[in-house]
């Protein structure tokens, strides 16, 4: 049972045998391989391709968390209690009968650690992806990109607990395996650097010595991280007022990023409010002004309703919006609009007039009305001008008005 050479091949066995496990293989299975998969082993990966998987639509991204939280993290954690046995004195000589390797590979404790923290951290990871809600269904996931509709917009049209938290223990755990990781790393590091010329498993050289150290220092400030507020100061340019990061409310599940970002419009977002602009604590410094700033800067605010609408190569200046449908916008060679009309394929031409994406008010020049309409009530516009409630027959450019008793053709 101490024997360092067996406990680390049990150990990497351990890891390839996830992969060919049932559990594994169900799971893709679901998500739409063929059933000949089930006889799946690692020599045969280059056998699979895309003629054997054709997508499941009742598919759910749900079966994925529950396979990382029941499985595949409880499995890649077994591995740590065989690779402590690689002790200070081993040294594992693993030839083509061990690894189908033609070289001789000898590893050390210094291996075994590095190996141990990667898991660590690769567990924390996973186990912080569980934790979050990422259900989504394949089939509908099809159906946009089918029709080039894969925005943040309409996922989380889909599913509007995206990124809420589903299972904070997860991520009290992924905090427990951080630190577990960082620790063993931090007893692999001297290591590593006291055989810069033997070869092993894992090998630094003389070259990568400033980066690891780097590594390690960042390893320090997530440690203090963790359990408090972190200043966050540019070594080469120190600050007098520097931000800082708290990521003890994330691993305790106060953060949900479902509610903190505000609306989006396509792949960006219809305006700058958040109910709380330092995440929970995470942020403490931040603002709603600094939250403003950083979106404006990454250019992540939208600039009208249609934003992500489906382009098309063979109908320049034409775009689709997955909920107000076919639009025509004249641009100039550069793609810059050359009038602020738009001409719509049921509403004809209007003049969009409104200062937030989410809330599209459009002067009608033909009927010589203003509408408003949003993407949660379209084909319903209300016509300011009638003080009445229109509703659009998308495939027939019909309207019918609401006289307050009935439907009326209009």
């Amino acid at each position: 049972p101490n024997d360092a050479k067996a406990n680390f091949l049990y150990g990497l066995h351990l890891l390839l045998n996830v992969f060919e496990s049932d559990d594994f293989k169900n799971l893709l299975i679901s998500a739409g391989m063929s059933e000949t998969f089930r006889n799946f082993t690692l020599m045969d990966i280059d056998l699979y391709d895309e003629d054997h998987f054709k997508l499941n639509r009742s598919f759910d991204l749900a079966e994925v968390r529950g396979f990382l939280s029941s499985h595949f993290i409880p499995e890649i954690e077994k591995i740590d209690s065989y690779l402590t046995k690689v002790g200070s004195g081993s040294l594992i000589s693993l030839n083509s009968e061990d690894i189908g390797s033609e070289d001789e590979t000898l590893v050390d404790q210094a291996d075994a650690l590095a190996i141990r923290a990667f898991l660590k951290f690769l567990t924390a990871w996973f186990r912080i992806q569980a934790a979050y809600d990422w259900d989504f269904n394949a089939g509908k996931g099809d159906d946009l990109d089918e029709g080039d509709f894969v925005t943040l917009e309409t996922i989380r049209e889909h599913n509007p607990k995206l990124l809420s938290v589903k299972d904070a223990n997860l991520l009290s755990q992924a905090k427990a395996r951080l630190k577990e990781g960082v620790s063993l790393y931090k007893q692999a590091s001297p290591l590593l650097r006291g055989r810069l010329t033997q070869k092993r498993l894992i090998n630094l050289d003389s070259q990568e010595l400033d980066d690891e150290t780097e590594f390690v220092e960042i390893l320090d400030e997530l440690l203090v991280a963790l359990d408090g507020p972190l200043q966050l100061t540019d070594r080469n340019s120190p600050s007098d007022d520097p931000d800082s990061v708290n990521l003890a409310p994330f691993f305790a599940g106060k953060v949900d990023f479902s509610k903190l970002f505000p609306e989006s419009v396509g792949d960006k977002f219809a305006d700058t409010a958040t109910p709380d602009a330092t995440f929970a604590g995470t942020l403490p410094t931040f603002t709603q002004s600094d939250f403003r700033e950083f979106l404006e800067e990454e250019e992540l605010i939208a600039e009208h309703a249609w934003g992500g609408s489906k382009k098309f190569r063979e109908a320049p200046n034409w775009g689709q919006s997955h909920w107000w449908g076919y639009f025509y916008r004249p641009t100039d060679h550069w793609g810059r609009p050359t009038t602020e009309w738009v001409y719509h394929r049921v509403l004809g031409w209007v003049y969009p007039s409104s200062v937030e994406p989410k809330n599209l008010w459009l002067w009608q020049g033909s009927g010589g009305r203003w509408l408003w309409t949003n993407k949660n009530v379209y084909p319903y516009v209300y016509s300011h001008s009638d003080k009445a409630w229109l509703y659009l027959f998308t495939n027939s450019r019909r309207f019918v008005i609401w006289r307050g008793t009935d439907w009326e053709n209009f």
